[in-house]
Formats: C-alpha cells, structure tokens, sequence
C-alpha cells in the first residue's frame, strides 16, 4: 500500500478548492491507504474534519516567513508517516488524472519499479473547466502544456526505504522553481517507470512573480547547480523539522 503527502499553502480560495477535490478524488484510487496533508502558513486556512476512506493527517506547520518551501512540508510528512507502507507518493494539491488511468499506472509501477510518475504531459484548465470537473465529474481536455513535467513533478513515487537513503527532498529550494528537477537528478540510475500519460492541472491564480520571476528562483538555479555536481549533503536529523520557520 501506499502512504500519498500533498503539501498546501492556502494563499486563495482556489487552491483550498482545489485541495478539497483532490482528496475526493484519491478516494477513488486502490493502493492509497494513508494521505497527508502538510499545510504551512501563518495560520490553517482548511478543514479536513470529514471522514475518508484513507487514513487521513492533517499537519498543519507555522510558517511566519514570506515564502513557501515544499521540499520541507514533504520531509515533514515523511517523517511523521507512521504506517508499514512499502511506498510513498508526493502529489501537487491541484493535479489529478483519470482515476481508472492513475490505478492501473500505480498497480503496474509497483509491480515494475523502484519509482515510477504516472504521466508525461500537463493539461491546464481554465477556472470554468475546473468547476466543471469537481460539480459534475467531466473531465475537459484543458490546455497542454508546452513543456513535460520533470519525472518528480507534480506527482511521483518511490519506495520509502529509497527515498529516505537518497537524502528526500532537498529543503534549499524556496517558492516556486527547480526543487524537482533537482530530485529527478538524484535518483535518474534508479529502476525508473515514466508512463506516457496525460494529467490535467486544476486552475487556480497564479500572480506575475510566483514562477520564473520571484525573488527566490535564482538562488534555486544556483542550489540545484550546486547539486547536480555533487554538493547536496542531508542530515536526516535536521530535515523535516516541524519548527523550522516558527
């Protein structure tokens, strides 16, 4: 079974939405036995009270700072997984696929792998496909991206025991930028399964300066620079701490 971590800052009314049909949607997925959901902000902006079908943890992580940094909501959630789980999964809080398309790519990735991403290629929708899909489960075509996804983004998995002797998440990747195409260096001569399908990208507002333009990217640049030659040194003990921005 699997243990799947979403990491969530709710800077608008979008992306609570979004998160809230995400964790419907992994109701309908077979191997997932344990979600975690690692909300960092100064203060929690959702209500996950409800019952699952999974187990369900909601770790909310005070973060006082200006900026958000994924890599350590990951960790954190890793390291407060407390199931016998062989595998663990990372999801963006606004990037779905098919459910019947995202079961059989875990059910044979599993069986195939050491870490596997369910799909190549991104469709973003507008916001009114987006209320389409979560009020009347139609999933639109959307808009496909240019770009592919780095192996690591959006949503991949690894067996735990792998994850944690690779070093996890690199927590010097700050905002928006670079943190998983760093990751997907690290583990590139592991038994890899990159399946060619399709996934579709929730809408949600996106300002001028939270990708290529914030203040934070090119420090990323250099962070995953400094690590593809080799200088990406973890300590285990001092990743993941939940008081790390308090």
């Amino acid at each position: 079974m699997i243990t799947y971590i979403i990491s969530h800052k709710g800077v608008d009314n979008h992306r609570n939405r979004n998160l809230l049909y995400v964790l419907e949607w992994l109701e309908k997925i077979d191997k997932i036995s344990n979600v975690i959901v690692v909300e960092q902000d100064t203060e929690s902006r959702i209500n996950l009270s409800r019952s699952y079908r999974y187990k369900m943890t909601h770790i909310f992580l005070e973060n006082n700072k200006d900026f958000f940094n994924k890599s350590w909501a990951y960790n954190v959630g890793f390291k407060n997984d407390d199931t016998d789980n062989e595998w663990i999964g990372f999801g963006d809080n606004d990037v779905i696929m098919r459910p019947e398309i995202f079961n059989s790519n875990i059910s044979e990735g599993v069986k195939s792998s050491d870490t596997f991403s369910p799909y190549k290629s991104v469709n973003d929708l507008n916001d009114k496909d987006t209320i389409n899909l979560i009020e009347n489960n139609i999933f639109p075509i959307g808009e496909k991206r240019k770009a592919g996804s780095p192996f690591c983004g959006g949503i991949f998995f690894i067996k735990k025991k792998l994850f944690y002797e690779c070093g996890g998440w690199n927590e010097g990747f700050i905002n928006w930028g670079a943190e998983d195409d760093e990751f997907s260096n690290r583990i590139v001569k592991m038994n890899k399964l990159h399946f060619g399908d399709e996934s579709i990208h929730l809408f949600h507002e996106r300002s001028v300066n939270s990708t290529h333009n914030n203040k934070y990217y090119s420090n990323n640049i250099k962070e995953y620079h400094k690590s593809i030659h080799g200088g990406y040194d973890f300590n285990w003990e001092l990743m993941g701490d939940i008081l790390k921005y308090k």
